[in-house]
């Protein structure tokens, strides 16, 4: 069966596709305003605390490689990051995470949701799309076809 849009609109849908395609895009659309903060934070951070050195005592240059510090390192980094955050009007979080980080997490959970709500309509699941080669790359343009299709014919 091809999809094209001409027959997305005359197809009915679970709610849970529906659902689960506006929820996906809910969690982009926070998780794109929380990067806009994020990516002054950590910049701000890494300068307030240089140097910061890895465990193989290279300069930490790029926040998505904290990682490699030492655990005192990574936990002043992220304490610091929390209270800018806080300072820029986010809430704590119970779990201590950060904002960023927990938007990148619900947005994987929203991926995922997603794409087992459109399985009976491509045939092939999350984990199928995952294990298969280049899965990763699989399931995010399938999503991303999927939800533009969506998109034209109407149904969010």
């Amino acid at each position: 069966m091809t999809i094209t849009v001409e027959t997305l609109k005359k197809s009915t849908f679970d709610n849970d596709v529906i659902n689960n395609a506006k929820y996906l895009l809910k969690r982009r659309s926070s998780l794109e305003y929380v990067k806009t903060y994020a990516d002054r934070i950590h910049k701000e951070v890494l300068e307030e605390l240089k140097p910061i050195k890895t465990r193989d005592k290279k300069e930490l240059s790029n926040w998505e490689h904290l990682y490699l510090c030492s655990t005192e390192d990574v936990e002043k980094c992220a304490s610091l990051s929390n209270d800018k955050f806080f300072n820029n009007g986010f809430q704590y979080l119970e779990n201590g995470c950060c904002p960023y980080l927990t938007a990148k997490s619900d947005v994987r959970n929203a991926e995922r949701l997603f794409f087992d709500s459109i399985e009976k309509y491509i045939g092939f699941g999350y984990q199928k799309a995952v294990c298969a080669k280049n899965g990763v790359d699989l399931m995010y343009r399938t999503i991303n076809l999927f939800l533009s299709l969506l998109k034209s014919a109407g149904k969010i």
